[in-house]
């Protein structure tokens, strides 16, 4: 598998014209992974479900008129994730631009964000990094439905490490807390690394019923169990039964459940749930 290039607007022919589909020397593609140690899970050719996740039931509501707008989108975009993968990068650099030029208040956002971070960064620089954030997310459309409905294609080249210190902690009986930042390619990496154990993870339900049921039956293909942000007692209980749990956060909820922390030199709020967490996972010895 290749990883996309990068997007340069100043050099727009690289991704004008999607690449030949002739045939290429697939082993030259092929990374040899690294040993895995002896005892340690190993990755099959085929993705497996972690766990036989109960789905959320179709509502007949959602053939209303309101959600057409959803259905129109979903019937253009998943056919095209059966093309070759480089296709869909391509398409996916299109629709991140797309998505750059037309969705302004998204775009204020990112660049103010941006001046923030990197205030001695010239402008012309700032716009370059704001077009790649939404270069990444149109790319990130294409892995995250890959990851749900062709996984096997992104499990040859896969190595994982460090899994060691994962399966020690499962064999003193402890749980584990991934925390990962939350990039566009979240659902990708979790299918990945449910090929070498299996995972829960935290979830923020989203506001439109249609979009919720997609993204939460999808996920049932790689999690165990997805525990909404405010459910704390599923999250008790998934940490009393030492699973492994997936937390990325990336909301604000104001300082009832953060505290104001410097990022990038300026003060943000930033969420303390973490901590919590491996609080009630070691009470004795909490990081």
């Amino acid at each position: 598998m290749k990883a996309p290039e990068q997007y340069d607007p100043s050099n727009p022919s690289k991704t004008d014209m999607p690449p030949p589909t002739g045939k290429h020397n697939k082993q030259s593609e092929m990374v040899k992974s690294p040993a895995i140690p002896a005892g340690m899970p190993t990755i099959t050719q085929t993705h497996k479900q972690t766990a036989q996740a109960e789905k959320k039931p179709f509502q007949w509501q959602f053939l209303l008129p309101q959600y057409w707008g959803i259905w129109l989108l979903l019937a253009i975009i998943m056919p095209m994730i059966y093309l070759p993968l480089r296709w869909q990068f391509w398409l996916g650099r299109k629709l991140g631009i797309s998505i750059y030029k037309l969705v302004g208040s998204r775009r204020r956002d990112t660049l103010i964000n941006l001046r923030l971070a990197f205030p001695e960064k010239p402008e012309a620089e700032r716009e370059l990094m704001a077009k790649q954030v939404f270069v990444n997310q149109g790319i990130g459309v294409f892995e995250t439905l890959c990851a749900w409905y062709r996984p096997n294609i992104f499990t040859r080249t896969v190595s994982i490490s460090g899994l060691q210190h994962l399966v020690n902690a499962q064999n003193q009986g402890r749980p584990v807390i991934l925390l990962g930042a939350h990039y566009t390619l979240l659902d990708l990496g979790g299918m990945l690394c449910t090929q070498f154990f299996a995972t829960d993870c935290m979830y923020r339900p989203q506001n439109n019923p249609l979009l919720d049921w997609f993204i939460y039956n999808g996920r049932t293909k790689i999690f165990g169990k997805q525990i909404a942000s405010r459910d704390m007692r599923s999250l008790v209980n998934s940490i009393k039964a030492k699973h492994v749990i997936w937390y990325s956060p990336d909301q604000d909820y104001g300082l009832k459940q953060g505290v104001m922390a410097p990022f990038f030199g300026v003060p943000a709020a930033t969420i303390t749930a973490s901590r919590r967490m491996a609080k009630l996972g070691n009470k004795q010895n909490p990081p």
